[in-house]
């Protein structure tokens, strides 16, 4: 199965996330400590793959994946989120703002798996949770 890299970088910190990928897929997406997630649309099933995320201890970042329209292959568009402990940029394949999140709770090793992958909802009043974190 061929795997399909990263392509559209806006920011200096996406092409450092390319090299990353790039990296571990010379060592086969095997490398302890780092764990991988690749997924196969399925237009392209076991022909294509693509990363979807990579996870370590200190960092964690996921791409949205988008069929490329002038091509016929599948492509990575951009990297869509990053964090770093207690930290969160969500990225958009347009021109709009990047949004960063900073963790503000109590308890980062209770929180920090909702925090990296749960909803931020800006009115937690309204909803009755507490707001752990700053936009």
């Amino acid at each position: 199965m061929q795997t399909i890299y990263p392509g559209i970088t806006r920011f200096p910190f996406e092409k450092t996330a390319a090299e990353i990928i790039e990296t571990l897929g010379e060592r086969d997406f095997s490398v302890p400590g780092i764990k991988v997630r690749m997924v196969s649309p399925p237009r392209w099933f076991g022909k294509y793959q693509v990363v979807q995320s990579v996870e370590s201890d200190g960092f964690y970042f996921r791409y949205l994946p988008e069929i490329a329209i002038d091509s016929r292959v599948f492509n990575v568009s951009h990297l869509a989120q990053v964090n770093i402990p207690r930290k969160e940029l969500h990225l958009y394949p347009n021109d709009s703002d990047i949004v960063f999140y900073l963790y503000a709770g109590n308890d980062w090793q209770k929180d920090q798996n909702r925090f990296k992958r749960g909803l931020k909802i800006d009115n937690c009043k309204r909803n009755r949770m507490e707001k752990w974190y700053l936009k």
